[in-house]
């Protein structure tokens, strides 16, 4: 997951403008924490100011998983291609462990 980094007073300030009660510890060293309903706290991430962040990383995740599945069907269907390059001899004389190998080439690619 991508966690992005805002300057801390931007942060506190976005923060107050959306009526979000924060507390820095050290300040400018950091350590900015959100206090929940309940009275707990934690740390103040840019989730909780801009919580389409994380729909932005989701979807560059997911984006790069279909890329990388992509890639790897484009890989099988070269090999698959190259496999069923019409021979020179006669189709009845193409031995079927190449017409089995093929077969098995086209099932990896589908799964």
């Amino acid at each position: 997951m991508i966690v992005p980094k805002f300057d801390i007073d931007h942060i506190i300030k976005v923060a107050k403008e959306l009526g979000i009660e924060v507390r820095e510890v050290a300040p400018g060293e950091g350590g900015v924490f959100i206090q929940e309903e309940d009275g707990s706290e934690r740390e103040l991430t840019t989730f909780d100011l801009f919580p389409e962040t994380k729909e932005i990383a989701d979807l560059r995740c997911a984006v790069a998983g279909l890329i990388a599945e992509n890639e790897r069907l484009k890989k099988a269907l070269k090999l698959i291609q190259s496999k069923s390059e019409l021979p020179e001899e006669p189709v009845d004389l193409v031995p079927i462990t190449e017409l089995y190998e093929i077969n098995l080439h086209a099932k990896e690619a589908l799964r």
